[in-house]
């Protein structure tokens, strides 16, 4: 099997650290009551709709990048072992090791104490479901809730040989009973059928050599209008019709392989975003449980959390996370090039 063409890897390389900002705006969302229309609609837009696109492309591109390399299936468990289960294992224990010791200090108690995760008061059960989920409440999130992504992604590493064989012998059938699956939100615990559905496909698209370039014919305006007509739909109507989230979702993964092609096709800007690559999973890990509550605690100590301000601290919070992610994470590459290697999988 062919290995990725030049292109599409550009293209790839163009959308993660984009992707992982999504992200970021996704997990700064925080609810509030008799929030002013126009405010929800701006916060939901965004953080309901538009962010949405990150993960179910991360799923896709990875799979893709798996299933398009001639890899074979011990070196490719390997990789994986360093790049994902290492700083895995790692981040968990330090975001655990973090909250123990900021929980013990009266002056920053107040920014990292959560009912549910007073860390001094842990069982043994409590230790292991921190670090893998506790699925027997059916809370699919391990402590640092954002790595259900890497444990998903793990799991389905280690499946990949039934996946590919699957989806080369049976293709419609199991695109099929995975969209049905995603659509109904039916999730397989550990697994989540968002994460089944976007594997395969990104199987499915490898096996047939997909190229990213396939809807470069289709207009970005077009695009943009018809994602922009679908998002305005959700944020009005989802509760009455909750299958247009899906919709919405799907046609921003596309639109996003669609803009790709417009951010590698500008030099400088494709040149910052490859630079920034390097620090797309160290802000992933650093933004929870760590870095967002922190910057809310700091936020709501100095603004008010009601009304429009709502739009200000959505913003605030989430470009706040960025930029400090960034500024660390270049600190730390630069100071101990080693450490920073281990805890992002040597990205």
């Amino acid at each position: 099997m062919a290995v990725v063409d030049a292109d599409t890897s550009a293209r790839i390389t163009s959308l993660r650290f984009l992707l992982m900002v999504l992200i970021v705006f996704l997990h700064s969302y925080v609810e509030v009551p008799n929030e002013p229309f126009a405010s929800h609609f701006v916060r939901t837009a965004f953080a309901g709709v538009f962010t949405r696109c990150g993960v179910p492309l991360f799923f896709f591109i990875s799979a893709f990048l798996l299933f398009s390399k001639n890899d074979p299936y011990p070196l490719a468990l390997k990789k994986r072992a360093r790049s994902i289960l290492l700083p895995y294992v790692v981040w968990t224990a330090f975001a655990l090791a973090a909250f123990f010791a900021l929980q013990s200090l009266p002056a920053m108690s107040g920014f990292f104490t959560h009912t549910n995760r007073i860390i001094r008061n842990f069982s043994c059960s409590d230790w292991f479901f921190s670090f893998v989920g506790t699925f027997p409440t059916h809370n699919p999130y391990p402590f640092v809730y954002q790595f259900w992504f890497l444990r998903d992604l793990m799991l389905l590493f280690l499946l990949a040989p039934i996946v590919r064989t699957l989806v080369s012998r049976y293709p419609f059938q199991v695109i099929i009973l995975a969209v049905f699956a995603w659509f109904n939100n039916l999730n397989w615990l550990p697994l989540s059928s968002e994460a089944i559905l976007f594997f395969v496909l990104g199987c499915y698209a490898a096996l047939v050599r997909f190229h990213f370039s396939t809807f470069d014919s289709i207009s970005v305006v077009s695009m943009v209008a018809c994602y922009l007509a679908l998002l305005t739909a959700e944020v009005l109507w989802e509760p009455q019709f909750p299958i247009i989230h899906r919709f919405t979702e799907f046609f921003g993964c596309v639109l996003m392989i669609r803009i790709s092609a417009c951010l590698v096709a500008i030099p400088r800007l494709f040149s910052y975003l490859k630079r920034l690559n390097a620090f797309s999973f160290w802000m992933f890990a650093m933004q929870s449980p760590l870095l967002l509550p922190a910057i809310e605690g700091a936020y709501k100590r100095c603004l008010p959390m009601s009304g429009y301000w709502m739009v200000l601290h959505y913003f605030t919070v989430a470009l706040a996370c960025i930029f400090l992610s960034v500024a660390s994470g270049w600190l730390l590459r630069r100071l101990f090039p080693r450490l920073f290697s281990i805890l992002t999988g040597g990205r």
